[in-house]
């Protein structure tokens, strides 16, 4: 079943993914949350359960102005649309990003930004998400209309690269190619027992065994992607365990980073 619900978020600036939910919206005739955000409300103090720091203080003294403005804009891209909406402008005394991430508790997609902002402190508002919604995450480049027909599933054999495939189940089985991405695998056998189960969902992947070659992950990921022109690349959201699980993976983070896809991310 595709996502019926999706949130996001949407600053004055425009530097926001927006445009990609509302894309994602009308493909599946989804309902579509917008969160209406203005400058710095979106940086992190914690997370919830956690006494570590993400980062600085919350800001919330915003200007009424840039969120009537941006509230108007919304309206305006969304009035024509045919799939249901609704705008959400939050009280500013509250932790936006820990409102956000809780609100898409209900939803089955999360559609963010791939590139930092002024207004979006764009990996603390992932790990919220992530730590808080468990929700797959969909990071839209600049630009970019978020497309699904060529994907590239990057499988290291981990918890975390399991659960992103089966997060993105409701969208392989249209895609026109899917192909399971090893970077320099342990075995010939790798991402075999992958492929076996997405056949079972009627999905058929090829398994590619790329050399990393003294290169980063991240580095032979993103050439991958590329060169053979991949729409999505779906990718467990952390690298390791411990103290520090809810941090993002430094692959994942080199790939939010660099790559020029867009990532559908879960944990």
């Amino acid at each position: 079943m595709t996502p019926k619900t999706i949130s996001t978020i949407a600053t004055p600036s425009g530097h926001d993914a927006l445009e990609g939910a509302i894309s994602c919206a009308g493909r599946w005739s989804a309902h579509l949350d917008v969160m209406c955000v203005a400058e710095r409300r979106l940086d992190v103090s914690a997370l919830s359960g956690s006494a570590m720091a993400i980062g600085g203080p919350i800001l919330v003294d915003v200007p009424i102005d840039d969120l009537e403005g941006l509230e108007a804009r919304v309206r305006s891209r969304l009035g024509a649309q045919s799939f249901p909406w609704s705008i959400d402008i939050p009280n500013s005394a509250v932790d936006i990003s820990r409102l956000f991430a809780s609100d898409a508790r209900f939803a089955d997609l999360v559609v963010l930004p791939q590139a930092a902002s002024a207004e979006i402190d764009i990996d603390g508002l992932i790990e919220t998400v992530l730590h808080i919604a468990r929700v797959p995450i969909l990071t839209v480049p600049e630009g970019i209309d978020p497309g699904f027909e060529r994907i590239m599933l990057a499988w290291d054999g981990s918890e975390v690269a399991l659960a992103a495939i089966r997060a993105a189940l409701p969208i392989l089985g249209d895609a026109k190619e899917v192909q399971i991405v090893c970077v320099d695998p342990a075995a010939d056998s790798a991402g075999r027992g992958v492929a076996v189960m997405l056949d079972r969902h009627g999905v058929a992947a090829s398994v590619v065994a790329l050399p990393r070659a003294n290169r980063r992950i991240a580095d032979v990921l993103c050439a991958y992607g590329r060169e053979n022109g991949m729409d999505l690349c779906v990718m467990g959201a952390f690298g390791h365990r411990g103290l520090r699980e809810m941090l993002l993976g430094g692959v994942t983070r080199a790939m939010l980073e660099q790559t020029g896809l867009t990532l559908l991310l879960a944990r």
